[in-house]
Formats: structure tokens, sequence, C-alpha cells
């Protein structure tokens, strides 16, 4: 019986790396070479009688495992997602991985390589990807589907959000309360979590519009990949580090807390009642979010609601058709169809005398 021929062989017909042989004999999207040897690549493995391995791809709805790639997840807006996403998956008999990036690019890029290369039936990303021009090459492969304020033309279906608009919201409730200077807290805003620049955007536009006589004064901390990975409170610790630190500064500044999300909410809400003030007697704290201990009765916050869950639902529900070939390929699907909410509490009340 005939042996059968090997990428190793088609290396040492070449003189090229298996490694090199079986990208270009694999097609990958991510990655090129001359044309003279992606030619001689084919031709040896034409003449040497070459066929794929068994680890052939299956078909996409054969595959029926689905990686979702977030920031972090110590945040309940990224749990939640992938909460809902596991839940809706189970129903249809999928599977969930998840892959955490702590916003660097370069572990995105890695992980989209990894995915395209294996028998993942699809993709959702929790965030909008850094990695675009790899996301849409990997997308001639896989179902995509983004879960982010969509910016501009992409190969990859989206669920829609709407941070900008949930930003405005926020300043509208507090200017109608009748505040008119405020301080907005987060951590850096960049473009590896854009949502939080959406959300700062549409406060500071808003309040330009509404309240042009007011002030919104954006204060961030910086925190390392390291510290982002390993220290599952930060975010709540730096919203009291920023808060506590402009209270000992300039306390008189400022009558309300705009806070980029919940958790740093939550740290506002610490560094107030260990400095004696009261919420919303002294100062007024709102987030963005609407997590589950903002409507606990300790804590009361008011925030804005963004239906993850629900988007979570849908962006399985669009992956789950093109798995399953019900969308054709070139239909490129956007739903934006769930707004923002504001969800108002007592931690926000007119400013004080």
């Amino acid at each position: 019986m005939s042996r059968r021929v090997t990428l190793a062989d088609v290396s040492r017909k070449t003189g090229l790396s298996q490694a090199t042989v079986s990208m270009i004999l694999a097609r990958r999207p991510d990655v090129s070479f001359a044309e003279e040897t992606v030619r001689l690549v084919r031709a040896a493995a034409e003449e040497l009688g070459y066929t794929a391995a068994t680890r052939r791809r299956a078909t996409l709805f054969a595959r029926r495992t689905v990686m979702v790639v977030c920031p972090f997840i110590r945040n309940y807006y990224y749990s939640t997602v992938v909460q809902a996403l596991q839940s809706e998956a189970a129903g249809m008999e999928c599977n969930v991985l998840v892959y955490t990036t702590y916003g660097n690019a370069g572990e995105e890029a890695r992980i989209l390589r990894v995915m395209a290369e294996s028998d993942v039936g699809g993709v959702i990303f929790a965030m909008m990807p850094q990695s675009r021009p790899l996301v849409r090459k990997i997308a001639r492969l896989l179902p995509i589907v983004i879960m982010a304020d969509r910016e501009g033309e992409s190969a990859a279906e989206f669920v829609e959000l709407h941070n900008h608009a949930a930003g405005s919201l926020v300043a509208r409730h507090l200017a109608a309360l009748g505040h008119r200077r405020i301080i907005c807290i987060s951590t850096p805003l960049s473009s590896a979590i854009p949502v939080r620049v959406k959300r700062f955007e549409g406060l500071r536009d808003t309040w330009a519009e509404i309240c042009p006589e007011g002030k919104v004064t954006l204060f961030t901390s910086f925190a390392s990949q390291a510290q982002a990975r390993d220290n599952i409170l930060l975010e709540r610790h730096l919203g009291r580090k920023i808060t506590a630190a402009v209270l000992e500064s300039e306390p008189d500044s400022f009558t309300a807390v705009a806070a980029v999300n919940d958790m740093m909410a939550y740290g506002a809400l610490d560094a107030l009642a260990a400095a004696g003030y009261s919420v919303p007697g002294d100062y007024s704290v709102c987030g963005c979010d609407n997590d589950f201990p903002s409507d606990l009765v300790g804590v009361s916050l008011t925030s804005v609601e963004h239906s993850m869950a629900q988007n979570a639902q849908e962006a399985f529900r669009l992956l789950y058709r093109r798995m399953s070939g019900e969308t054709d390929a070139t239909e490129i699907a956007v739903r934006r169809n769930i707004q923002p909410e504001l969800v108002p509490r007592a931690s926000t009340a007119a400013p004080r005398a």
C-alpha cells in the first residue's frame, strides 16, 4: 500500500519550511507570500498527490463551538454578555469558549489567527475589535458578529450599541436636576476600549449643547494590563482613588459625579462615604451599565440600562443563522433596535444649596 503524502514531503520538494507550506495550502487569509512561492508549493503538492489530512474543516454548522472575545470579564457588563451567550447557545446545543484580551491588540490579533486555523464555528466580539483589517480577512472564513458602536464599513455582522446616547442620557438627567458643574471619572480613554470614549463624548457633547454655562471635567487614572488582569476590583478602586483626590484638592468644584461605568461609580460612592459626605445630599453620583448591585437597597445607583443580555441573545442568533447557512454570505446584517434607558434611583437629586 502506498504511503500517504504529507506536508513534510511537500516541504522537502520545495525546500520551504512545513509552516510555510501549511499556510499556503490552507489559503490562510492573514498571511501572504510571493506569487512564485505560492505557485511552487501548489505545483509540488499536485505533482506529489498531496491531499489535506482528515482534519478537513467540517461545515460551519457542524462546528458548534463559538468563541467569545471580550476585554475582560471582571466587569458585570461583560460577564452578563458571556452568561447570556452561554444560555442562548445551550438552547441550540452549541459550546461557548471565552477569551479575554485585556485591551491588548497583539493578543486580539493572535487569537484571531488561531481561530482562523481552528474548528471554531463562529466568533462574537463583545467590543469593537482593534485588529479590524484582520477581522475583515477572517470574516471570509468564519461568521463574525460584533457588539459595539458601529464605525465605518465591516465584513462582520453587527449588533449596534449606542454608548454616545448613553452618555447623553446622563448629561440630560443631571442638567435637568439643576447640576452645572460635574466631573466624569474613567479609566484612560483610548481606542482599546472605545465604549468609554463614546460615553464621555456623549456626556460632553450634550452638556455643551444644553448647559453651555456649565462645566464637565474629565479625570482618569492609568492601570497596566497586568493590573487589569490581576485585580478583579480594579475599576472600583480607581473610581475611589480619583474621587478621593478631587475631593481633597477641590471639593467645591463639582456637585455630581458621572462615572463611565457602574464599577467606577461604586468607587466614587466609597470615597464620598469615607470623606463623610452624603449621597445625594452633598453630591450626586450616576453610573452607566445598570449592573445588578446598582439596584440593591444600600446602593440605589442611578444608571443607564443597555439591555446587554438581550443584545447578546441577538448577537448569538445572528451568528447561528450564518453558521447554519440561513443568511447569504454576502448579506451583512446590522441590528440597532435596542436603545439605552436611564434608570433614576436615590443616588441623584438636585444639587446642594
